[in-house]
């Protein structure tokens, strides 16, 4: 009989590669909408002459969507910063803060649960 050599066990393999591979990219794709969420109250209450959304809250949504990081100081200050000079927060500069670009991001400890390794 011919085996061509592909398994269940080779596939999962290369899924799992795969996964630490693109885990920067999956993070940041689950941490956009949040990001978003985060800028768009700001906007609105800006626009609106409303108090502005206070840094804990906003980084609370980030808990609360199931990240798990150790990078909220970085957030909270930012955000402090963006409500202290009048600023307004940046999705992409969030990002940065949450998911710093020369460290190493491990999707089962920034989101766990989520993308379990086999």
């Amino acid at each position: 009989m011919y085996s061509s050599g592909i398994t269940l066990a080779s596939i999962s393999r290369q899924v799992d590669s795969l996964t630490r591979k693109f885990a920067r990219k999956l993070a940041i794709y689950h941490l956009k909408p949040v990001t978003d969420q985060i800028t768009e109250l700001w906007a609105i209450a800006v626009a609106k002459k409303q108090p502005l959304p206070d840094p804990l809250s906003c980084v609370r949504k980030v808990v609360d969507a199931g990240f798990r990081l150790n990078t909220y100081t970085a957030l909270h200050t930012y955000l402090k910063d963006c409500r202290r000079y009048g600023g307004l927060p940046d999705a992409g500069e969030i990002i940065r803060r949450l998911l710093p670009p020369k460290q190493r991001v491990t999707l089962d400890a920034v989101l766990p649960g989520r993308f379990p390794l086999r």
